[in-house]
């Protein structure tokens, strides 16, 4: 869907010209079942002057990425790592543009900055939420569906219903959450400041931190440099309170969502160079290393 200049006018103040960003790499699993939803369009808006943009145009007003998107901004406003945005329309989304460098993820200074982020944005909208009805609702289903593709067997099953009798908490928090934790999604600007580039990451009423076990981010978990400086920046302290019941929920969700074909960022740290057929062997073998 093309924009007209008339929409964009009355923010800008002036003309201006778009030019395509390229677009970043995605994971593609192999035998993929499920369909891939179209998403906005990403383009570098300058105007007459010289200033840049990020200007995000839906390719239908009902773009699912693009809506979701448009009900976070009010949160989004709130965290300085997220760029300016100017305007939030239900056809488009203008954002401020961040030129700078992607960040070595092992750095310290990346390790403090990302802390004091995660911490930020995962105290917007917190929530409880009842952790028994979570686990009955998301996980039961999934839990079964591996048993009916004989991916796990009966003992199996009543191992992971011991174990999360024993380790689920009385209630989880909820809150904004980020769930595309990838190298290309941030960039440290020429000010120095950590930026998330990529607003559709974001999620509303999700389980603090699953999308921290990723591939890239999850070992920042156990850096106790992140650790202190997250819980002193005010992060909630449920990722480390209940980190093996979080982990065996991410596995369990995406090992059924990878027999499923999907792409799932929960799984993403398991999967390496592997083939759709050698991680799904992986989670499940991971799930039986938990449960015993």
């Amino acid at each position: 869907m093309r924009i007209p200049k008339e929409a964009l006018l009355p923010y800008l103040g002036e003309d201006f010209h778009l030019e395509p960003l390229k677009p970043k790499s995605t994971i593609r699993i192999n035998e993929r079942k499920a369909p891939i939803k179209q998403k906005p369009t990403v383009e570098k808006l300058i105007t007459k002057s010289g200033r840049l943009y990020k200007l995000y145009t839906a390719p239908t007003s009902e773009n699912e990425e693009m809506q979701r998107i448009r009900k976070s901004v009010d949160s989004l406003k709130k965290l300085s790592c997220i760029p300016n945005i100017v305007a939030a329309e239900s056809t488009f989304i203008l954002a401020e543009y961040v030129d700078g460098e992607f960040p070595e993820f092992k750095s310290p200074d990346f390790v403090s900055a990302f802390a004091r982020a995660a911490a930020a944005y995962h105290n917007l909208n917190k929530n409880d939420l009842d952790a028994k009805d979570f686990w009955d609702s998301n996980l039961v289903p999934s839990v079964k569906y591996l048993q009916q593709e004989h991916l796990i067997d009966l003992s199996v099953s009543k191992k992971i219903d011991t174990f999360s009798s024993r380790h689920l908490p009385p209630v989880f928090l909820s809150a904004f959450t980020y769930g595309d934790l990838t190298p290309q999604n941030f960039i440290v600007g020429v000010d120095g400041q950590l930026r998330l580039i990529d607003l559709g990451g974001f999620i509303d009423n999700t389980v603090i931190d699953l999308p921290l076990y990723s591939y890239h981010l999850a070992p920042l978990l156990d850096d106790m440099n992140f650790q202190r400086q997250y819980l002193n920046a005010g992060g909630p302290n449920q990722m480390y309170d209940h980190k093996i019941i979080l982990r065996l929920i991410a596995v369990i969700d995406s090992a059924a969502a990878a027999h499923q074909g999907f792409k799932f960022i929960h799984y993403s740290r398991f999967r390496k160079r592997r083939s759709r057929k050698q991680l799904i062997k992986r989670l499940v073998a991971t799930i039986k290393e938990l449960v015993d």
